[in-house]
């Protein structure tokens, strides 16, 4: 009996071929199945071969010993800044940076809490704090934190022990309308006593809170014995 194989490659019984027959002993394996085995076979050894090479020379790296490594020596110059002096006697610092278009103002006044009276503990940060939240005397916080966030500008405020400062940053297109509003909050903060009392309670809040924690009582306590309990104001600069 005659057939015709179902696959090309594949050679049965009895396809007859320009006149010759085949038995089913001279079958043979499909040649596309035979070669994708050595093709794989071919891939797995190369990227066998690949991975032992890499290991060996990670193998064979020394690791860096930091007590034995060198650094060139570090060089840092101090900025040089100008200095010019106003008519009114304001000093003013300046350096230049023109890596961004920013322009940073901190303007340092002579205060501080070193001068506030011993009844009055506070009063320093207090007056710091609330100089920009108060908002000044023709606009009122709302309106005074609108015109800053609309520009990307930001004026802070606060007094330490010994100085006080105010300072802006703001793009450089933004420059004049925000050193408008740095001068007017500068002279003519107006205090709202809503923003007073909302400053004084969390001042309460934090001195309630530094006892919260063990790491801030065991500070606290320790220097109880050898600090005095007084107050800077207590005494004149002079003497401190």
């Amino acid at each position: 009996m005659n057939w015709t194989p179902l696959h090309p490659y594949y050679i049965g019984e009895a396809n007859v071929v320009q006149g010759g027959s085949y038995k089913a002993s001279d079958q043979i394996p499909e040649v596309n199945t035979m070669k994708n085995i050595r093709n794989l076979c071919i891939s797995m050894c190369l990227i066998l071969s690949t991975v032992l090479v890499i290991s060996g020379c990670t193998t064979g790296a020394q690791v860096a010993n930091p007590r034995t490594m060198t650094f060139s020596p570090l060089k840092f110059e101090i900025p040089k800044t100008e200095r010019v002096q106003l008519k009114n006697g304001m000093i003013v610092h300046m350096l230049e940076d023109h890596e961004l278009p920013i322009v940073s103002i901190t303007a340092y006044i002579k205060t501080g809490s070193i001068y506030e009276p011993a009844d009055k503990a506070g009063l320093a940060g207090l007056t710091g704090a609330v100089m920009r939240s108060g908002g000044t005397m023709s606009r009122t916080p709302e309106k005074l934190d609108a015109e800053l966030e609309f520009m990307a500008s930001s004026i802070e405020s606060s007094i330490g022990a010994d100085v006080g400062n105010i300072s802006l940053s703001c793009l450089k297109k933004n420059l004049d309308a925000t050193l408008f509003l740095f001068a007017d909050l500068a002279m003519n903060p107006a205090f709202r006593e809503d923003r007073v009392a909302l400053a004084k309670n969390r001042t309460i809040e934090g001195c309630a809170a530094r006892m919260t924690t063990p790491r801030k009582w065991r500070t606290g306590n320790c220097k109880r014995p050898s600090i005095p309990i007084t107050h800077w104001g207590e005494f004149p600069p002079s003497k401190r």
